[in-house]
């Protein structure tokens, strides 16, 4: 393919996830569990979601599935955007081991985070067609509770959550820690230098009162001297 109708395709491409991106999060954002949709019929004739009947559906049933957790899908999207925001400045070819790694651990993380979001976050106030979680959620925090009971299904959930987030967006929590830990040393060591110039300081302002003190008391035993007196020498 030449090189210009390849670079046009991916700016096609980046466009398209783009207008997803901000589709998704429309829709989202304007959910309204009294539009008809997939999960209820609904009681409002006309469709309140920005997003039309499509919008309503869709949100429904992400929000059915997976709860709260469902704005994971969103981060998916900003991902793609940014990922095919880099390909049109680049012509290298795509890895597909880091995009299969990528959304293994995107389906890992959300997975995870619903199965959380169901077994601990069950009194979560926003307006949801299902439980908190989802079906995924729900199903996900019963096999890990049933297996491992309610706090080591909750370990394993998190466990999963952070491998996932690993996966997805490459972090390594082994060079978190170890930045984290360089910040908290620097701090402290500029805190301890803060505080040895600061003592410092109050060392150097007492001297230069007792500097003060004596000179004005110096000064004012040469004031209170009589004046010299010069006589002419006797012939």
């Amino acid at each position: 393919m030449p090189p210009r109708l390849s670079n046009l395709l991916r700016e096609a491409s980046w466009l398209l996830l783009a207008l997803a991106g901000i589709y998704l999060t429309l829709i989202l954002v304007t959910y309204h569990p009294q539009d008809p949709a997939w999960s209820h019929t609904g009681s409002r004739l006309t469709v309140q979601n920005a997003g039309g009947v499509l919008g309503a559906y869709v949100s429904d049933i992400l929000l059915y599935l997976f709860g709260v957790s469902a704005w994971w899908w969103l981060v998916l999207a900003a991902f793609g955007i940014y990922r095919a925001f880099k390909k049109i400045q680049t012509t290298e070819l795509i890895d597909r081991r880091t995009i299969y790694a990528s959304l293994g651990g995107f389906l890992l993380l959300l997975l995870a985070s619903s199965g959380i979001e169901s077994l601990r976050l069950h009194t979560i106030t926003a307006p949801l067609p299902y439980a908190p979680g989802g079906v995924v959620g729900a199903l996900a925090a019963m096999g890990f509770s049933k297996i491992m009971g309610f706090t080591g299904g909750t370990l394993a959930l998190l466990g999963m959550t952070a491998i996932g987030l690993s996966l997805f967006t490459g972090l390594s929590w082994l060079k978190l820690v170890e930045k984290c830990g360089t910040l908290i040393e620097t701090g402290y060591l500029k805190l301890i230098e803060k505080y040895r110039s600061s003592q410092d300081r109050k060392v150097g302002e007492v001297h230069q009162v007792e500097r003060e003190e004596k000179v004005a008391v110096a000064k004012q035993q040469f004031d209170e001297r009589p004046p010299v007196r010069i006589e002419k020498p006797v012939t």
